[in-house]
């Protein structure tokens, strides 16, 4: 229901977007995934690696759980001897668990660096001017922060209140 709720709220402006400027969003994507998948397989060939940690690496760098059972289903699918098969599946979570940090460290330097070179946009322009189109304006007079270091408050309890004596605080105390 989540999910549809927030499809539903948001389907339309998504299709606006993907019509408006969809083509570089579609290449910047179709380009990081064979960039991804390169750089995966080169890392593994490149270290000496087997399938089975060249699929957690992959699946670690882009964050993707999802691949574990694709690359699991795959070993063993493909032949290899059952002890084998087992050693590689055995070596994808080591591979995920190593590359996972990176590959969320390495998303946000791809999305601010990388991407609005390959989309060609100023990533700075773009933020104020998504700010003004789709805020409602700045604070108004006599608006602060909402942030506080350090916050008190203070409840008055009736001598007669119900909660007088579950502390076993004397009245005289709670005044």
């Amino acid at each position: 229901m989540f999910l549809f709720a927030v499809g539903y709220g948001v389907g339309p402006q998504f299709v606006r977007g993907i019509a408006s400027d969809g083509a570089p969003q579609a290449i910047f994507a179709v380009v990081m995934c064979i960039i991804i998948l390169i750089v995966a397989y080169v890392c593994a060939w490149f270290g000496g690696l087997d399938a089975g940690f060249g699929a957690g690496m992959y699946a670690g760098s882009q964050t993707i759980s999802a691949s574990i059972g694709l690359a699991t289903d795959a070993l063993n699918g493909s032949g290899l001897p059952p002890d084998e098969a087992k050693r590689m599946i055995d070596e994808i979570p080591i591979a995920y668990a190593v590359c996972y940090i990176w590959g969320t460290v390495g998303t946000g330097l791809i999305l601010a660096r990388i991407g609005p070179l390959l989309t060609g946009i100023n990533l700075a322009e773009e933020c104020q001017r998504y700010e003004k189109e789709h805020s409602l304006g700045g604070p108004g007079a006599g608006t602060t922060t909402a942030w506080h270091q350090l916050e008190t408050r203070a409840f008055q309890v009736p001598a007669q209140g119900k909660v007088v004596g579950m502390l076993n605080i004397p009245v005289e105390q709670v005044r």
